[in-house]
């Protein structure tokens, strides 16, 4: 076969039948325009008719017009038709070239125009097409074409090849049987609206899916059987009718932004790096069916514009990337839609929903809401692999409602938005990531568990209106504390390894709260002028305070002797201060403990308690002598050291002790020995330090009289560097805190008269 075609194009056959006299060929040549059929419009008065024999040629001049009258078939193997001029039809006749060549650099201007198996076109003209066939193995169009009704490709390769443009008309549509077709190096004009349908067996899409106009696709092979395989990524912008036969995503994307109208028995085939995308303004008509052995994808995109829309699925399906409902619903009416191992679900302002079938969520999978208004948690949460938690919803405002107990072995994100526990209980088994725009809400029915790696550089946030829980339990790996950005209340706290930080806000326990597991690697730890706040019963046993700052554990315990049960507030900071909580720090040169405890009763009225105030030696400074030591109290008249008999300290374990019974005030407490304290002189006034907290340097405008220093000391009173103040009078100067971690630091002003101490917050 393949020599005779070669024979029979190298024009071989032709020499021979015409030496043998068994064909003679003949050429029409169209010299006047004129009807097809009129002898007037050719050479020689004589028409080519209806039929062009084996070997016969018809020639259009250029500068003629030859109108169609008729249908025309080109039968034989080696003919042809070179239009220079104009060939143009005004009724449904059709131009059937079977095998022969059309060339020429005229015009076409066509109803019909056919192509057979052995037929070729190297026409470069203008083509005006409404319906072509084409069955030629290899048909190139190098023409301007336009195709206005209906191109078939029922079998061969229709490609539009160098300097081609073929244009598809609005409203046009490509039939596609056996056919296919191919853009290689042409231009394809496809914006304007024009369909598709596909019949036939098996095959691949081809050019004809890559136009942005593309609507409607029909698919109607010969049985469910046969697969119509999408070759790259494919928008349709209007419906898909699946009639017959399955889609095969073949490894690419498919987005529907119409409506999906399926016939029973149609399916998709899926696979782990295939797409599917929902965008249309309603329900789909009909329900998404997967193969059983294709029911697999890597992403799944569902956005519906009304809000009850829904895409409703029919059978098993697997995610093997993202699933992301920006709107509308995703329904499971059958199967099992199963999250594969490293698979996220994205919710914006869709949801998640089930009406008959399951949610496998057994393997290790992440969640992430986004969306733009509050929210409710469906069963995306339930699956027993959830492993990552992210809230970044657009409104700080808006939240996620927890619908059930829920328990994470990943990676909680709190980035925007809040989660609402809603009575119900969380269980964080892996990692916190928040930002101060992320928080959480609850109430005294749910509880909180962190079985974490670390709590290392992270703040959790609550709600202003709804900031109770019931239990709260701190399980670090590494012993670091869980620091909390804002006022929290909770009926009890277990520090089973690691504490709570709490730095300016107030930890409050219920009336009949508690604190178990603290100890002097985990407690309150507070590092600034927040407080721990718990109730104290009447003539009962000490109730104890685990509080303490960066400094160490320096718990106090409060015995209400008379009255009624009441709450108290105890806060605690490094330093003993002139003024009570501020001014110069007596604990950088006299005899005392370097902490303060500020005590204060939330009821108010008349007071009578006990106080006891525990301590470690690290904390005693310039020879404390704990065998004469006594609590004094800063009040209105200042530190009341000179009206108290002291006494020695009791040691428990590590710690020491001392007690003082039935005050009568509140304010701030310390320990120191037995001696008035040695004031001495203001040594700076009109002090100025800014900003503070401070990122990098920190202003300070002091007036002095004489010579100073300036230093700067952790919160142990570590002195990290110490320089010579310049000049008298008001001075300024910088100091810069760059390279400092973050946290609580003091700038000391040291003279002969002594030392004046500020606090400075280092922040990031």
């Amino acid at each position: 076969m393949k020599n005779c075609t070669y024979f029979f194009r190298n024009g071989m056959l032709a020499a021979f039948l015409l030496i043998s006299g068994w064909v003679r060929a003949a050429t029409y040549t169209a010299t006047s325009s004129g009807m097809w059929s009129s002898a007037s419009t050719w050479e020689g008065g004589v028409s080519p008719g209806s039929s062009i024999g084996l070997l016969d040629n018809v020639i259009i001049n250029e500068g003629v017009t030859v109108t169609l009258d008729m249908d025309v078939e080109f039968t034989g193997l080696i003919t042809g038709l070179q239009v220079d001029g104009t060939l143009q039809t005004t009724s449904e006749y059709m131009l059937d070239m079977n095998s022969a060549g059309l060339s020429g650099t005229g015009t076409l201007d066509l109803h019909s125009l056919r192509f057979g198996p052995t037929a070729s076109m190297s026409f470069s003209g203008t083509a005006n097409i409404d319906k072509l066939w084409n069955n030629s193995l290899a048909l190139n169009i190098a023409s301007d074409m336009d195709i206005n009704d209906t191109l078939y490709l029922e079998a061969g390769s229709f490609n539009l090849v160098a300097g081609g443009a073929l244009t598809l008309t609005s409203g046009m549509v490509i039939r596609v049987d056996d056919g296919t077709m191919v853009a290689s190096g042409g231009t394809l004009n496809n914006t304007n609206d024009y369909s598709v349908m596909y019949v036939g067996t098996d095959k691949n899409t081809g050019a004809e899916l890559d136009g942005s106009g593309l609507t409607d696709v029909w698919v109607n092979l010969d049985d469910n059987d046969q697969a119509l395989s999408i070759s790259g990524d494919v928008t349709m912008e209007g419906t898909l009718h699946h009639q017959q036969g399955q889609i095969d995503l073949n490894g690419g994307e498919l987005t529907l932004k119409d409506d999906y109208i399926a016939t029973g028995g149609t399916l998709f085939v899926g696979s782990g790096t295939s797409g599917l995308h929902i965008e249309h303004e309603s329900s789909l008509t009909s329900n998404l069916v997967f193969d059983e052995d294709g029911s697999t994808l890597g992403d799944l995109t569902i956005d519906i514009e009304d809000e009850n829309g829904h895409v409703n699925l029919g059978s098993d399906l697997s995610i093997n990337g993202t699933m992301t409902l920006h709107n509308g619903e995703f329904d499971m009416l059958s199967g099992t839609l199963t999250m594969e191992n490293g698979s996220e679900i994205v919710i914006e302002d869709g949801e998640l929903k089930n009406t008959g079938g399951e949610f496998d969520g057994d393997n290790q999978y992440s969640v992430t809401y986004s969306g733009s208004s509050s929210t409710m948690s469906g069963i995306e949460l339930s699956g027993s692999g959830l492993n990552n938690l992210s809230i970044d919803l657009e409104n700080m405002s808006d939240s996620v409602e927890i619908t059930d107990t829920l328990s994470l072995s990943g990676l909680l994100t709190l980035d925007n938005g809040g989660m609402a526990m809603n009575g119900y209980d969380l269980e964080l088994n892996g990692t916190l990531s928040t930002t101060s725009n992320g928080w959480i809400s609850g109430d005294e029915e749910s509880d909180l568990t962190f079985n974490t790696l670390s709590l290392v550089g992270d703040t959790l946030w609550f709600s202003e209106d709804n900031h109770e829980f019931g239990m709260l339990t701190i399980n670090s790996i590494d012993g670091s504390d869980l620091m909390v950005g804002n006022d929290l209340r909770v009926e009890h706290i277990n520090m089973t390894s690691g504490g709570i930080q709490i730095w300016d806000n107030e930890l409050w326990l219920n009336s009949t709260g508690t604190i178990t597991g603290a100890n002097s690697n985990r407690y309150v730890n507070i590092d600034g002028s927040g407080s721990l706040v718990m109730n104290v019963q009447v003539a009962a046993p000490y109730t104890m305070y685990p509080v303490g700052t960066d400094g160490g554990y320096s718990p106090v315990g409060i015995q209400q002797n008379s009255g009624t049960a009441g709450y108290y507030k105890v806060g605690t900071m490094n330093g003993v201060w002139s003024d009570g909580m501020v001014g110069t720090d007596y604990a950088l040169d006299q005899n005392v403990v370097n902490r303060t405890w500020n005590v204060s009763s939330v009821n108010g009225g008349s007071l009578d308690y006990n106080l006891m105030t525990q301590w470690t030696e690290g904390m005693e400074v310039f020879d404390f002598d704990r065998e004469n030591a006594f609590i004094m109290n800063y009040t209105e008249s200042g530190w009341d050291n000179q009206d108290q008999t002291s006494g020695p300290a009791t040691t428990v374990g590590d710690m020491y002790y001392l007690e003082r019974e039935n005050i009568t005030t509140s304010g701030p407490f310390a320990v120191i020995n037995d001696f008035a304290l040695s004031t001495g002189e203001l040594v700076v006034t009109d002090v100025q330090l800014y900003p503070n907290p401070v990122q990098t340097t920190l202003n300070c405008t002091v007036t002095v009289d004489e010579a100073t220093t300036v230093s700067v000391a952790d919160v142990t009173g570590k002195v990290l560097r110490t320089e010579a103040l310049k000049g008298f009078g008001t001075v300024t100067h910088q100091v810069d805190f760059t390279n400092y971690p973050e946290g609580v630091y003091y700038v000391n002003h040291t003279n002969s008269k002594g030392t004046h101490s500020y606090k400075v917050i280092k922040s990031f």
